[in-house]
Formats: C-alpha cells, sequence, structure tokens
C-alpha cells in the first residue's frame, strides 16, 4: 500500500480522490491530503484562507498540519456525498436549505463571499461544510440570495451546470420557473437573516 509522509507522520493512502488529493489513514483515523508540488501560489492561498476561515463560524474541515517544503496539507476527511452529488438524485432537504442559509449570514458577517456552487458543500448527516477554502469580498451581485441560490434548486441554471459536468439531468424535475423562483423567494423568506 503507498504511503505518504507529512512532518514524520505516515499516511497511508486509501483512495485516490482526484488529481493530487487523497483519502488516507493513520492510526485508525481517516484523513484528507492534498499535495500542492509545483504550485506554490494556490498553496500559499489555501493556507491563507484555512487560517482566515478557520476564526469563523463558517463550518469547514480542520487543517491538521500542513508541511511547507513539501506543500502537502492534511485535514479532516468529511464522510458523505456533496451537494451537487445529492442535488443530482433528489431535492435537497429543508434542513439543508436552512443550513446554508446560516452559513450565508456567517459569511456575510465576516464581509467575505463564499464560492456557493453545490460541490463545495457537504453533509455528513449532521453538519453542512465548506470544502472550497476560497473567498472573495462580499458584493452584493454576487450573494447567495442573488445567483447561489440558483444552484441549489433545481433550476434552469441548476440544470446548465449539470449538463456542462457531463451530469444527468431529470427531465421530470424541471418544472416550471415560476414555482422554482417561488420555491427560492420562500426559503429567502424563511431563512434570510
Amino acid at each position: 500500500m503507498e504511503t505518504i509522509e507529512v512532518k514524520r507522520k505516515e499516511f497511508e493512502i486509501l483512495e485516490t480522490l482526484g488529481e493530487r488529493s487523497y483519502k488516507a489513514s493513520r492510526e485508525g483515523k481517516t484523513f484528507f491530503i492534498k499535495k500542492y508540488e509545483g504550485h506554490e501560489e494556490e498553496f500559499e492561498s489555501f493556507i491563507k484562507a484555512a487560517k482566515r476561515l478557520s476564526i469563523t463560524a463558517i463550518p469547514t474541515p480542520k487543517v491538521f498540519l500542513y508541511d511547507k517544503h513539501k506543500m502537502i496539507v492534511v485535514m479532516q476527511y468529511i464522510e458523505g456525498e456533496n451537494i451537487l452529488e445529492l442535488l443530482v438524485k433528489h431535492d435537497i432537504s429543508e434542513e439543508l436549505i436552512e443550513m446554508i442559509f446560516n452559513i450565508d449570514f456567517c459569511a456575510r458577517n465576516e464581509r467575505m463571499l463564499l464560492n456557493y456552487y453545490p460541490e463545495h458543500f457537504k453533509f455528513d448527516g449532521k453538519k453542512l461544510y465548506y470544502l472550497a477554502f476560497t473567498f472573495d469580498p462580499f458584493n452584493k451581485e454576487n450573494a447567495f440570495t442573488q445567483v447561489g441560490i440558483k444552484y441549489w434548486f433545481y433550476t434552469k441554471e441548476l440544470v446548465d451546470y449539470l449538463k456542462s459536468k457531463d451530469l444527468p439531468v431529470d427531465p421530470y424535475r424541471v418544472g416550471n420557473e415560476y414555482a422554482k423562483n417561488k420555491e427560492m423567494a420562500l426559503a429567502i423568506c424563511k431563512y434570510y437573516r
């Protein structure tokens, strides 16, 4: 079995999750490992964002350690599917809608604009986590309630996004635009603060 050493700690690779990303274990615990070799600017950006996000109320995976020389990060592995994977199968629950509005509230209070595409969020059965570790300064034009929310309901925008990622589209869930806009407006009225 392949291993990765980070700061004199050996991690056993369980699965390759993507380009330079791994699910790994050490002493019976599961971790997410990301290699940034040759991508120094991306590594520095990640570390800066992780430090900033760690002092907010925005739930993110905990960064356990990182190696500046090898440019490797070891962090908490979040079990479960990301929100985009859930949306492909079915509409997301009211509980998740409330959680994303709470995250948006925390981000706005920190004057942050998160990347609200649903694949950047993962639900572990208890908590919704923000996985992207990126943010921009807040601006109203691109706020969650203006843009991001359209990707959390089965809207025309989500359908186009699914098609761009070669993911299946359920024609029976597309529905009429008025009904989807009403559903989003009701969620905003109910959860926006």
